[in-house]
C-alpha cells in the first residue's frame, strides 16, 4: 500500500491451511493434531518409510504435497514429523487462552528461495486454557512463529526451528483510532487505506466515509502509521502511541504523474504501450476479512472475520493508460512514491517500475520508461574437456516464477557450431534468466540415462552465454544412524547454479543419486550432500569433484551430528525462557520454560560461537567446543527504573501515558539527548505502573506526557550500571483543556479544520514570542480537544479565521466553547479548449487573494468530467483560480465567492503545437490484475505490486 518511510523488514500470497486433524476448529483457525509427548511428535504423522525415488527437480519438490494426511506412497518428499510447542503468557506469567498462533516457513535451504517474500503457513491453532499450543513443523527449516492478533497484540519470533519449546509473552492489545484528512483543506478523506507497522508486522484497515478509522489490536508501543487515498500523496508518521488518543493523518496533495515510453536502444518514442499503475499491498493477518468501513458507515476493526492466518491483498488504487504517439502518458494525480507501473508494448520486453525502492519523484519529474526490444538470448554449447562445439543439444531458457522455481520460457537446440538463439518473447522481464543445455535426454528422461549438462545465468544483454557440458555426479548415498540403515531419509545435493536434486532412501538406507552440475568451474563442482529424516538433520558432506573423483558410495551418518545443549538462566539461577541461541555456523534454537536449549546439528571438536539474547537481558557471546559438556549460560538483566504515574491533584494513578528516556548532558542548562528506542512502558495488569530500561551507567531523565496533562520531567537518575534507581511516583498536573465546537453560519459542524489557540494579553493582542497552542483538527462532530498546558487567555484561529472573543482557560475540568466560522460558498470551474471542448485531467488550483489577509486558503483538485469541478466550502472572499496541464498553456482568473452561493468560473486552455489533441482520459480497471511476486515486507508503505 503506501510509501517509503523506514527500512524495517516489507512490505507481502494466500495459503489455505489444510485440516489440522483431530481437535475442534476455533473461529476458522486449525487445531493441532494429537501429540505424543514421548516422541515429541504429533501422533499418526508420516511414520511409514518412503520408497526410493530416483531424483526430483525443484519443480516437483515444490509441487509435492506436504500435508500430514497425505499417503506416504504418493509423495517423493518425506512427511514432516516434528513440531513446535510452547505457551502464551501475559506480563504476570499467566497463560493466555484462545489467542491464535501460526507457524510460517521462513526459509528451507533445500528449496528455492521465494521471490515474493510471502512465507507459507505450515500450521495454526489457538492456545489452550493454560496458554499452551502445539504446531506441526517442517524439520531442517527456518520457521517464523506469530502469536496473538485477536485480543492481544501480535508478536513475531524469527528463526524458530523444529523441536523448540517457546514461551511467548504477549502484551495487551489496544485500538488505534483516528481520522484521515486532506493536508491543505482539512476535509475528511473517505475510505482511505491505513496501515500500522510494529516490529516488522503490518496491520491494515480502511477508513469510513467520514475519514475515521479504527484498527487493532496494537501494542502500547511506538507505532509507525501510514495512510493513502487515490489521487493523494502518502502520509507516514512514527512514534505513534495508541493510548494517547486519536491520531490525525494528513494526506498531502498528489502530484501529476506523467512520463514517456521510449525504445531503450534507439531512444525513439513507443506509441500504444499499455500502462498499469497500481498502489497495492499484501499483509499477513492472523484473521482475515475485508477492510474496515466497507459499506457499514463506521470504521471497524482491521480484522473482521475468521478466515485464518494468511496473506491478504488490498488494492488501494489501480489505473490503466496508453502512451500517445510521442510516447507520452499521463496518469493524473498520485503519490510520488509507493506505487508500481507495469508497461507492455508489442515487440518489447515488459518493464516494471517500482517506486517503493527508489527515491520520491520530484514535483515536476518525468517518469522515464525504457523498453527493451524483444531479441534473442544467444549462446554456444561447448565440450568442457576439449572446448569443441557440441551440436544437437537441447537448450532451454528459464526464469524464476512467483515461487522461485524455474519455469521454462522457450526451448531450442544447438546447431552444427554449437550455437543457439532463443527468443525472449515469452519473458515478462522479471527475475533472473538461466540457460541450460542437456545432452542425452530431456527433463522427463530416466535420470540414469542423462548425460552431460550445463546451466548458466544470462549475464548482460547482447553477450553470448557459453554453456560447457560436464558429466553429472553419479553415486550411491547410504544413510545410517547408530550403524543402522535409515529408510525414507531425504537426501539433497546442491551445487553452484545447479538445481537441487533430492532422492529418498529405500529399505536398505541407500539411494542412487544423479546430480547434474552447471559447469566445469571449481564452485560448480563442489557438491554439498546432506540428509534429514523426521526431526533429525545430518551434517553436510562436501564433495570436491576437482580434487578427487566421485566416490562410489557416500556415507551420511546421523550419529556424527552432535548438539550444543545447555541452560540459559539469570544471575540467581532462574531459567530464562524464549532466549534465542544462535551458532556462528548456522543452527539456532530457543530455550524452553526450564531455560534448556538444543542447537543441532554441529560437528564434534569444532569451535562454536554462540550468541544468546533474551528480552529483558543483555546479549552475550559464548565460545565453546561441541561434544564435551552441557553449557550453563548466565545472562545479566537489563536494569530498569520503575515507578508510577500519578495525578498531582487527586493522587489517582494515570493510565495512557508515554515516556521517553533522555541522557542528561547539562541539567542546569536544560541540555538533554533523547535515547532512541528507550521508552517508559506500562506494566500489564498494574494501573499507572511503568518500566524504563537503562542502557549503561550514566545520568538520565524521563519525560512523561498524557492526554489532558502537562508534560513533566521525572527526577534525575544517577545510574551506576548495576543497581536500579529507587522507584518513584511521577506527578502529572492536570492541564487547562479547551473543548471547541466549530460550526459554520448555518450551525453545521465543520470537520477536519485545524484549530489553534493563540495566547493573548490583557489587551486581547497576541503575545509576542508566544506560539499558538493546541493545533488539533476537528472530528466528525466538529469538536477538537486542546491541551493548553498551564492555561491563560486565548483567541481561536482556524485557517486564519480568528474568533475575536477572548477565552480564559485554567487547569481543571475541560471548558467547552463554540466557535463559528463564516458560511461558506462554492466555486464551479469549467475548463475548455479554444473550440469549447472540455479538457479532462486538468489540475485546478484555488488560492485566496492577497486582499484577504484574515485567512489563507489553497486547494488543488483535478477535473474528472466534462462538467468541470466544484471547489466547495470556501469562506467568502476573493480567490485566484488557475489551471494547468502537461503540454497545455495554463490559464487563470480572479473570482469572488459569495456567502452561501456558487460562483461559476470558465477557463480556456491552449494546447501546445506538438500536442494538438487532448490525451485520452485515464481509466481504472477496478480489478486486481497484479502478479504475486514482489519484495518482502522490508519497507513500510503501499508497496508497488504487493
Amino acid at each position: 500500500m503506501l510509501l517509503v518511510f523506514l527500512v524495517v523488514t516489507a512490505v507481502l500470497i494466500f495459503a489455505l491451511l489444510p485440516d489440522a486433524g483431530d481437535g475442534e476448529s476455533m473461529s476458522g483457525f486449525q487445531s493441532a493434531a494429537p501429540f505424543d509427548a514421548e516422541s515429541h511428535t504429533p501422533s499418526g504423522v508420516g511414520a511409514a518409510p518412503l520408497p526410493t525415488v530416483a531424483s526430483s527437480s525443484v519443480e516437483e519438490l515444490e509441487a509435492a504435497s506436504l500435508a500430514l494426511d497425505t499417503d506416504a506412497t504418493e509423495s517423493s518428499w518425506p512427511e514432516p514429523e516434528g513440531s513446535v510447542v510452547g505457551r502464551l503468557i501475559d506480563g504476570l506469567g499467566r497463560g493466555v487462552e484462545g489467542e491464535p498462533v501460526a507457524l510460517l516457513l521462513e526459509r528451507d535451504p533445500w528449496l528455492p528461495k521465494r521471490r515474493d517474500g510471502e512465507s507459507e503457513v505450515l500450521d495454526s491453532a489457538r492456545s489452550a486454557t493454560d496458554g499452551s499450543f502445539r504446531l506441526r513443523a517442517r524439520p531442517g527449516s527456518a520457521l517464523q512463529l506469530l502469536a496473538g492478533g485477536d485480543d492481544w497484540a501480535m508478536r513475531r519470533l524469527e528463526s524458530v526451528t523444529e523441536g523448540d519449546d517457546i514461551v511467548v509473552s504477549l502484551t495487551e492489545g489496544l485500538v488505534l483510532e483516528g481520522h484521515v484528512i486532506e493536508q491543505e483543506t482539512g476535509a475528511p478523506v473517505a475510505e482511505a487505506f491505513v496501515m500500522t507497522m510494529v516490529d516488522g508486522q503490518a496491520a491494515f484497515a480502511r477508513g469510513d466515509a467520514n475519514g475515521a478509522f479504527r484498527m487493532g489490536p496494537v501494542p502500547d508501543d511506538e507505532i509507525i502509521l501510514a495512510a493513502y487515498a487515490p489521487g493523494h500523496g502518502v502520509y507516514t508518521e512514527g512514534d505513534i502511541v495508541a493510548s494517547l488518543g486519536p491520531v490525525t493523518a494528513e494526506l498531502p496533495p498528489g502530484r501529476e504523474l506523467f512520463g514517456r515510453v521510449f525504445d531503450e536502444t534507439t531512444g525513439e518514442p513507443v506509441a500504444g504501450a499499455s500502462l498499469r499503475f497500481a498502489v497495492e499491498r499484501s499483509v499477513f493477518e492472523m484473521a482475515g476479512g475485508a477492510p474496515a468501513g466497507d459499506g457499514d458507515g463506521a470504521g471497524g476493526d482491521a480484522l473482521l472475520s475468521s478466515g485464518g492466518p494468511g496473506w491478504r491483498d488490498y488494492v488501494a488504487e489501480e489505473r490503466e493508460s496508453t502512451s500517445a504517439d510521442d510516447g507520452s502518458f499521463s496518469l493524473g494525480p498520485g503519490p510520488s512514491v509507493g506505487f508500481s507501473l507495469e508497461v507492455e508494448a508489442p515487440g518489447y520486453v515488459p518493464h516494471t517500475i517500482e517506486k517503493y525502492v527508489e527515491r520520491n519523484l520530484a514535483a515536476d519529474a518525468e517518469i522515464e520508461v525504457p523498453l527493451r526490444p524483444v531479441a534473442n538470448w544467444l549462446g554456444q554449447v561447448l565440450d568442457a574437456d576439449t572446448g569443441e562445439p557440441v551440436a544437437g543439444v537441447d537448450v532451454t531458457a528459464s526464469a524464476a516464477d512467483d515461487a522461485g522455481v524455474g519455469s521454462v520460457l522457450v526451448e531450442g537446440m544447438s546447431d552444427d557450431e554449437g550455437r543457439f538463439a532463443l527468443s525472449m518473447e515469452a519473458w515478462n522481464g522479471v527475475g533472473a534468466v538461466y540457460l541450460a543445455a542437456t545432452e542425452g535426454g530431456d527433463e522427463d528422461a530416466d535420470e540414469a540415462a542423462l548425460s552431460r549438462h550445463a546451466r548458466e545465468r544470462v549475464a548482460k544483454d547482447g553477450e553470448e552465454t557459453i554453456l560447457q557440458l560436464v558429466e553429472p555426479l553419479r553415486t550411491i548415498v547410504r544413510v545410517e544412524a547408530d550403524g543402522q540403515p535409515v529408510p525414507g531419509a531425504s537426501v539433497a545435493a546442491r551445487s553452484e547454479r545447479a538445481e537441487t536434486t533430492v532422492v529418498v532412501t529405500g529399505d536398505d538406507g541407500t539411494a542412487s543419486l544423479v546430480h547434474r552440475l552447471s559447469g566445469p568451474g571449481a564452485k560448480a563442482q563442489r557438491v554439498r550432500v546432506s540428509a534429514r529424516h523426521g526431526a533429525r538433520t545430518s551434517l553436510t558432506t562436501t564433495l570436491d569433484l576437482i580434487e578427487e573423483p566421485p566416490a562410489e558410495e557416500v556415507l551420511i551418518d546421523f550419529g556424527l551430528a552432535l548438539e550444543l545443549a545447555g541452560i540459559v538462566a539469570d544471575p540467581y539461577g532462574q531459567p530464562i525462557s524464549a532466549a534465542l541461541v544462535t551458532s556462528n555456523r548456522g543452527p539456532r534454537a530457543y530455550s524452553d520454560e526450564q531455560g534448556r536449549f538444543r542447537v543441532a546439528p554441529v560437528e564434534r571438536d569444532q569451535e562454536h560461537q554462540l550468541f544468546v539474547r533474551a528480552e529483558g537481558f543483555k546479549s552475550k557471546r559464548v565460545v565453546t567446543v561441541a561434544g564435551y559438556e552441557e553449557l550453563y549460560i548466565s545472562l545479566d538483566p537489563i536494569i530498569t527504573w520503575e515507578g508510577r504515574v500519578v495525578d498531582a491533584a487527586s493522587g489517582l494513578v494515570v493510565n495512557g501515558f508515554s515516556g521517553t528516556l533522555y541522557s542528561v548532558l547539562d541539567a542546569a542548562a536544560g541540555k538533554y539527548k533523547s535515547m532512541r528506542g528507550y521508552r517508559a512502558r506500562s506494566v500489564p495488569g498494574v494501573p499507572g505502573a511503568f518500566r524504563v530500561p537503562l542502557p549503561a551507567a550514566g545520568r538520565y531523565m524521563v519525560r512523561f506526557s498524557a492526554r489532558d496533562y502537562i508534560t513533566a520531567d521525572g527526577p534525575i537518575l544517577d545510574f551506576n550500571g548495576s543497581l536500579a534507581p529507587p522507584t518513584a511516583d511521577v506527578l502529572l498536573s492536570p492541564a487547562a483543556v479547551l473543548v471547541v465546537q466549530v460550526e459554520d453560519g448555518r450551525g453545521l459542524p465543520i470537520e477536519g479544520l485545524r484549530v489553534d489557540a493563540v495566547p493573548v494579553g490583557v489587551d486581547g493582542r497576541p503575545l509576542q514570542g508566544k506560539s499558538a497552542l493546541g493545533r488539533r483538527r476537528t472530528d466528525r462532530n466538529g469538536e477538537v480537544r486542546l491541551n493548553l498546558g498551564t492555561g491563560g487567555s486565548f483567541k481561536l484561529r482556524s485557517y486564519g479565521w480568528l474568533d475575536e472573543r477572548v477565552v480564559r482557560v485554567t487547569p481543571g475540568p475541560a471548558l467547552e466553547w463554540v466557535c463559528r466560522v463564516p458560511t461558506a460558498g462554492d466555486l464551479q470551474v469549467h475548463v475548455t479548449d479554444p473550440q469549447g471542448m472540455p479538457v479532462i485531467d486538468a489540475r485546478v488550483r484555488v488560492k485566496s487573494s492577497r486582499k484577504n489577509n484574515d485567512y489563507s486558503i489553497s486547494r488543488r483538485v483535478s477535473v474528472r468530467s466534462a462538467d468541470g469541478v466544484i471547489v466547495d466550502d470556501l469562506p467568502p472572499g476573493e480567490y485566484t483560480v488557475s489551471v494547468s496541464r502537461r503540454h497545455w498553456t495554463g490559464a487563470s482568473k480572479t473570482a469572488f465567492v459569495p456567502q452561501g452561493r456558487t460562483q461559476r468560473v470558465d477557463l480556456v486552455m491552449q494546447p501546445h503545437a506538438s500536442n494538438p489533441a487532448p490525451a485520452k482520459k485515464t481509466k481504472g480497471s477496478g480489478a486486481n490484475a497484479g502478479g504475486g511476486a514482489r519484495k518482502k515486507l522490508q519497507q513500510l508503505g503501499y508497496t508497488g505490486g504487493r
